[in-house]
């Protein structure tokens, strides 16, 4: 029986005409009986376990008794087939497997099943292999809906995709009896996708590009026509491509790719370049500050200097909050912002609204100047075991931060300017924020007659409050941080976190700009030299610090006001004193003002000689003036309080080491001493006690022995000499008899 006629009986049999008998005409032999044992069938490599549904292995229904296997046998021997994994080898394609779209991969394992129902009908039915691709495609098309939506269920496409199963495809063909080695069915995907090789030398290619994505800018239709002129002549032998196909390897390329090449970096910043989404719930008010600088589009007079007014853009300094958009500080300035600006600006805000943790600023120099944010390093030791840092923001324990160059969204006040530059294009003097506008503007205010229509600094100053009053209540709902609210009440809200500032003084003193060397004491002054002025130490207890530093290392500071006075301190940043630039005094003095400083200065120098003096009796007691023999024989009780010593005799001399020798001797040996004396002498004691007390009492008989003495002659009455008494010769160690005229 053919397998039409067995097609239709079976059609019959279930009351229905089966709707694939039209269509069929194999041989009847498609249903044969003696069907092989699976025993004796080749092992057949399964399809991916993810589209075929693993059941228990069943063989036909056979039958000594039977020749013919029924259909309903024939399609559950097929449904119900043992899945085994195997290990699918990789094959050869333009993409990774895992990376194709999930139709791909469904459609490489329905096209495995087709193939593994169509073989096992072959070789278990021993049918022909289009009797077996039709009878699959005809009655188990409910299995292949990707395949059967596009037809591709046929005996040409079974060949080609058991012709794919095999390690080099299209090259060796499979024996049509040989089971499918489905190790390679990643064969059956659809290789799409891939890209085709460059026409002509790909060298040609690579000049090119380099060409056309330099920064100047060059256009494609003049720069290909230029190369490819130049190969022509140079290179004849070598294939250079049309326009058309450059073209389309250029589009090829990523277009944030171009835009880097040929717009630069900053354009590739501010177009492609990803942004941090930074957390506003990890800031609080008054903890982290923004400053930047900015030169505005508009156009202020101020005076040249020769009696006359020019015209000038001034620069605004700004600080602002990060959290709550305020501005903290805000400086006007005319010529320029430098370190001093920026230091005042600071200054200020930290004065009204206390400290920051962090300070967050561009890699501008006047930002990143030595000893303002970058320490100022000092090692005093020979191998640096020592290490002293300093810097305003460290003294103020700020912390420094600073953004990408040219990255305007890492700096908020940005907000700020663009707010400026707002306002500023309704206001007289703008320029314009085009760089092609304002030469001609510039040279249109500049003039004379056009000047003097400009806002003047106070004007300025004024303008700048007004937007700055705006700008603080203007509410933001599209802020983040804001969440609706204006600066200035989400600067006001409760969580600030400034720290405040102890004292005036402190903060003085920690915006002190120190130098990056340091400096040498010299003893004369003492002083310190900076540059070419040298700076001696004001009088007062900082002048007396400085003595322990003569021909040491300090460090020096200034303040932002004046280069009169500078501040010395030791290298670990304890204050010492304050220095004062050396005065020139005039050779002669011609007015009051000049002896006035003249006797200031000398007075100032014998200043010091007094505090040394005192300083070297506090701590030798006055023991020093004795020679170095008679301080070892002293007992050490003789330390115990301050020397009691008698002047025995002194002169005054400009040579030698010492131009005021003097002799000092104890009052104990002075007593002895004297004691010695007076028993040598062989005129006895009392003979001398009563011619003493005989000149006391008669002074007319003195008067007339110094009157011998000096030659003179009586020429009328003499005044009354006084007399000397016991307590004054002590007192002045030796008797003096002065003449009175």
């Amino acid at each position: 029986m053919g397998l039409g006629s067995f097609l239709k009986k079976y059609a019959e049999a279930k009351g229905a005409v089966s709707p694939a008998t039209p269509h069929t005409s194999v041989s009847s032999q498609m249903v044969s009986a003696n069907p092989v044992s699976p025993a004796t069938l080749p092992a057949v490599n399964p399809v991916s376990p993810a589209t075929l549904v693993p059941s228990e292995s069943r063989n036909l229904a056979t039958s000594q008794s039977c020749n013919l296997a029924t259909l309903p046998d024939v399609i559950s021997h097929v449904k119900h087939q043992t899945v085994l994994a195997n290990t699918v080898l990789p094959a050869t394609l333009h993409r990774k497997v895992q990376e194709l779209p999930r139709e791909e991969r469904l459609l490489r394992d329905e096209k495995c099943l087709y193939i593994k129902m169509c073989y096992e009908l072959h070789v278990k039915e021993r049918k022909p292999w289009p009797a077996a691709a039709s009878f699959v495609a005809i009655h188990f098309r409910d299995r292949f809906p990707m395949l059967a939506a596009k037809n591709l269920m046929n005996l040409s496409n079974l060949r080609n995709w058991r012709a794919q199963l095999c390690e080099n495809p299209g090259a060796n063909r499979p024996d049509p009896n040989a089971p499918p080695d489905f190790r390679y069915m990643d064969n059956l995907i659809r290789d799409y996708g891939h890209t085709r090789g460059l026409y002509g030398d790909p060298r040609f290619y690579i000049q090119l590009k380099a060409i056309i994505m330099s920064t100047n800018k060059a256009v494609l239709n003049k720069e290909y026509r230029k190369l490819a002129d130049s190969w022509m002549r140079e290179y004849p032998e070598l294939k250079i491509p049309k326009l058309n196909q450059v073209r389309y390897h250029l589009k090829s390329l990523p277009p944030r790719l171009m835009a880097l090449a040929c717009k630069g970096e900053t354009w590739y910043a501010q177009h492609y370049e990803n942004y941090i989404a930074r957390d506003p719930d990890s800031v609080r008010v008054n903890e982290d500050w923004v400053a930047d600088n900015l030169e505005c589009d508009f156009y202020i007079r101020v005076p040249d200097g020769n009696g006359g007014e020019k015209a000038v853009r001034p620069w605004v300094c700004a600080i602002m909050d990060v959290k709550s958009r305020y501005i903290v500080g805000c400086l006007l300035m005319e010529n320029g912002i430098d370190n001093a600006v920026i230091r005042a600006t600071l200054a200020a805000a930290i004065l009204n609204h206390g400290r920051p943790m962090r300070f967050v600023m561009d890699n501008g120099k006047d930002f990143g100047k030595r000893g303002f944010t970058t320490p100022v390093v000092f090692t005093p030791s020979v191998d640096n075991s020592v290490v002293y840092e300093h810097s305003i923001l460290k003294e103020l324990a700020i912390e420094p931060r600073f953004t990408d160059p040219y990255n305007a969204k890492a700096k908020p006040v940005e907000r700020f300017f663009k707010e400026i530059n707002e306002f500023c294009r309704e206001e007289r003097g703008w320029v314009g924020n085009c760089i092609e506008n304002r030469p001609s503007s510039a040279e249109l205010w500049s003039r004379p007659e056009n000047c003097k229509y400009l806002k003047d600094r106070d004007a300025a100053a004024k303008f700048l409050n007004k937007i700055l009053n705006h700008y603080h209540a203007l509410p933001q709902p599209d802020s983040k941080y804001l969440k609706g609210l204006s600066p200035d009440q989400a600067f006001r809200s409760p969580g600030n976190a400034a720290r405040p500032v102890a004292s005036i003084q402190e903060l003085a003193f920690a915006f002190l700009m120190p130098i990056p060397e340091s400096r040498i004491v010299e003893p004369r002054g003492p002083s310190v030299t900076v540059g070419r002025v040298r700076y001696v130490a004001e009088p007062g207890p900082g002048r007396e610090k400085l003595w322990m530093y003569d021909r040491k290392p300090v460090m020096v500071k200034f303040d932002m006001q004046s280069i009169q006075y500078c501040y010395v301190f030791d290298l670990d940043g304890t204050p010492l004193a304050i220095c004062r630039a050396e005065q020139q005094i005039p050779y002669f003095y011609t007015d009051k003002e000049e002896e006035a400083v003249l006797s200031k200065a000398l007075a100032e120098k014998n200043h010091d000689k007094k505090v040394l003096n005192g300083l070297l009796l506090s701590h030798t007691g006055g023991h020093h003036k004795l020679d170095p023999e008679t301080i070892a024989q002293l007992p050490p009780e003789a330390f115990e309080h301050p020397a009691k010593l008698r002047l025995v005799a002194s002169r005054t001399a400009v040579k030698g080491d010492s131009h005021n020798p003097k002799i000092h001797v104890t009052k104990q040996e002075f007593k002895e001493k004297s004691q010695t004396v007076l028993t040598d002498n062989p005129v006895s004691p009392a003979t001398l006690e009563e011619k003493k007390k005989n000149r006391e009492l008669d002074p007319e008989l003195r008067r007339k022995l110094l009157a011998t003495i000096n030659g003179e002659e009586e020429t009328g009455p003499r005044p009354v000499i006084p007399t000397i008494t016991k307590e004054e010769e002590e007192t002045n160690h030796v008797t003096r008899i002065v003449n009175p005229y």
